[in-house]
């Protein structure tokens, strides 16, 4: 290494791409904001179809709603809490992509 420190290099970069960290830093924040909202409507969606019973009495459409909806959301929640999330974005973004459904990469890291 030469006679510049590393603290001179960090600040070669930091000066040369401080932009590059600021439309990271925006996307990070957009993405985890838009993320947060989503997933707290979606998974109170399915708390309420897995905690809600159903019973003898209740009307046909009830029964049979619920009766496709608790394993579909048992499933879900299974697949999505059993694998990591990188595992789930690359799977959403390159598989999609592979089966010509053509989804920008902010979208995959929204879903």
């Amino acid at each position: 290494m030469n006679e510049k420190g590393l603290l001179y290099w960090i600040w070669v970069i930091f000066k040369n791409y401080w932009g590059y960290f600021v439309k990271g830093t925006v996307l990070t924040l957009e993405i985890a904001v838009i993320g947060t909202i989503l997933g707290y409507f979606l998974g109170f969606a399915i708390g309420l179809v897995q905690a809600t019973p159903v019973s003898k009495g209740d009307g046909g459409v009830k029964k049979v709603s619920f009766g496709i909806l608790k394993p579909f959301t048992s499933v879900f929640v299974s697949v999505f809490r059993g694998t990591p999330m990188m595992v789930q974005a690359m799977v959403f973004y390159y598989g999609l992509k592979n089966a010509g459904i053509d989804i920008s990469p902010f979208l995959a890291s929204l879903i």
